[in-house]
């Protein structure tokens, strides 16, 4: 479905923001002392929500809905995002699935997995395509986006 340029223009503020606190949990993690347990776990799963929105913004999986934002709508010619843009990574396959199983649904699955994120190495591969994103987008949206006009780890 096209959307109109005032839908994109308001549903990139989201977008943006799900970046801006994937930068600004990354660097909250393992912070907190032992006895704060609590706002370490908080800041873990507020990083694995919003990677988990960021891959289904950029992988768009095979079930998404009409109203999802999704980096093809962005885009002016999706075949020529979707053809070279960075495949996606072992790490970040796993991602999508321990957080769709970890902390978006309380499921059986999550009795057997691994807890332990590799947060860093998750956000630099996803910054990858997140950059990739940036330079394809058309002229005049890519101040859309003011929190991937700086590195990761700001």
């Amino acid at each position: 479905m096209k959307r109109t340029e005032k839908e994109l223009r308001e549903g990139a503020t989201h977008v943006d923001y799900e970046i801006l606190m994937l930068k600004a949990m990354a660097p909250l993690i393992g912070g907190s002392s032992p006895q704060d347990i609590e706002a370490d776990n908080a800041f873990l799963e507020s990083f694995v929500l919003h990677v988990r929105n960021l891959i289904d913004f950029l992988y768009p999986p095979a079930n998404i809905k009409p109203d999802d934002i999704i980096a093809d709508h962005y885009i002016g010619e999706p075949a020529k995002w979707n053809q070279p843009r960075p495949g996606m990574t072992e790490l970040l396959i796993d991602a999508r699935k321990r957080a769709n199983k970890l902390a978006a649904h309380l499921t059986y699955a999550r009795l057997g997995m691994q807890k332990n994120w590799e947060h860093s190495k998750i956000l630099s591969e996803l910054w990858v395509t997140l950059q990739w994103f940036l330079s394809e987008l058309p002229a005049g949206r890519k101040e859309w986006f003011p929190a991937l006009s700086e590195g990761p780890e700001t």
